[in-house]
């Protein structure tokens, strides 16, 4: 009697795509791989906009802005 019988539930074969090529660093990689991001990260800082650069490009553009109506009269 086939009309009782409950399908198998399918089976699928799924490998993520994180342990394919996982390894486990070793420690001298590990180290290594600490150190170039510590080095990447000072470089960027250097970049950013911070508050006190912020600060003073706004106290000059209004020294400029001052500066410049007193020659609009």
């Amino acid at each position: 009697m086939s009309f009782y019988k409950q399908k198998k539930p399918k089976r699928f074969n799924y490998t993520s795509r994180f342990d394919k090529d996982s390894k486990i660093p070793e420690k001298e990689d590990l180290g290594t791989q600490w150190d170039d991001i510590r080095r990447s990260r000072k470089l960027s800082k250097g970049r950013m906009l911070t508050l006190p650069k912020l600060l003073v490009f706004l106290v000059l553009v209004l020294i400029l802005l001052y500066v410049l109506r007193q020659y609009e009269i």
